[in-house]
């Protein structure tokens, strides 16, 4: 247990309201890799009761992403909660378990629901070229001023996770209150991602790491089918024998980030935290076997400033399952704060 016995340590500001649940690690799934992979195992821990809308926006050169969109179709019934937009992780998509479940809980807490698919990502492979980086702040701008008046008129919240996180995050630092994000969430985020890298190359991570690049590799082997598209960068990624290489050699390439020190530099959103005047709530576990928790640790996190951070012992990469409720708890914890700042 952490030094406050509740199973978390809190850095940064804490959220005036905000009444934070003890963290009850499963016994279950503990651990930074039962965590990590219960739900690949088991399948999102709630379920969608439907498929929800589809929505398309816009983004470069005619592409678009695609969205599952989950509101009450009652439409003259009055608006109650603002509009949550989900963002997944690397390789992952709207199909993702976490963000199932989480779009499941937030829609049982009354929340619309926008599940979004990044650039080269689940539904948006056929519609988009891909592949995103943690850094395409351009394509959530894109998005937040394409979604309907009635939800754009209120302000949204984001909860966001993993690489899709730090997305986010550097969003928020770039556009510091210009916005019509209300307040975010985000978990497992690697806010350095030359030290994640370093993390997943570990050998302990091999199995992990191999997971990750075959996942980057079949995004990127969409793009062979392309007319117009370098053939050659693309056999590169798909023999790339790391994650680096393929970010050096593929990602920062297509993205003109100048190869993939500069890509990690650059993106990374450690370099634009303090700039965030938006409420922002970030979930972290000290074993994540991913992100080096050490990254926010060593950090100076103000208490005057907008950003609370909440360590928790156990939780592994995404994971955050509990012994005493089935909804994960960083899930739990994202309704309670965006309830602290409707509109």
């Amino acid at each position: 247990m952490s030094a406050n016995n509740c199973g978390y340590r809190l850095l940064g500001r804490k959220p005036e309201g905000l009444e934070i649940p003890e963290f009850i690690g499963s016994r279950q799934w503990g651990g930074p890799d039962l965590q990590t992979m219960r739900n690949t195992i088991l399948g999102p821990p709630l379920a969608l009761q439907n498929s929800g809308e589809r929505l398309l926006f816009e983004i470069e050169n005619g592409q678009k992403l695609v969205g599952s969109f989950h509101a009450d179709n009652e439409e003259d019934r009055p608006l109650v909660k603002n509009l949550v937009i989900l963002i997944h992780g690397i390789t992952g998509s709207e199909e993702s378990a976490s963000v199932i479940s989480s779009a499941a809980y937030l829609i049982s807490q009354g929340f619309p629901v926008l599940r979004l698919n990044l650039r080269g990502s689940g539904p948006s492979g056929k519609t988009s070229h891909g592949p995103f980086h943690a850094g395409l702040t351009d394509d959530l701008i894109s998005v937040l001023a394409q979604l309907p008046e009635k939800y754009r008129s209120r302000g949204v919240f984001v909860h966001a996770a993993s690489l899709g996180g730090n997305m986010l995050l550097k969003y928020l630092g770039e556009a510091v209150g210009e916005t019509i994000v209300r307040a975010a969430v985000g978990f497992s985020v690697p806010i350095d991602l030359k030290a994640t890298e370093q993390k997943l190359m570990e050998k302990r991570n091999s199995l992990y790491h191999g997971y990750i690049l075959q996942g980057l590799k079949s995004q990127a082997n969409l793009n062979l089918a392309r007319e117009g598209y370098p053939v050659s960068v693309t056999n590169a990624a798909l023999a790339a024998e790391s994650i680096y290489e393929f970010d050096d050699k593929y990602v920062a390439k297509i993205h003109n980030l100048g190869g993939a020190e500069n890509y990690y530099a650059s993106q990374s959103a450690t370099g634009f935290l303090a700039e965030i005047l938006k409420p922002t709530l970030l979930v972290h576990a000290e074993n994540d076997p991913w992100v080096p928790a050490r990254i926010y640790e060593e950090r100076n996190w103000p208490e005057d400033k907008n950003i609370t951070v909440l360590l928790t012992d156990d939780g592994g990469h995404a994971g955050f399952h509990t012994q005493d409720n089935k909804v994960p708890w960083h899930d739990r914890l994202a309704a309670l704060f965006f309830d602290l700042h409707l509109s």
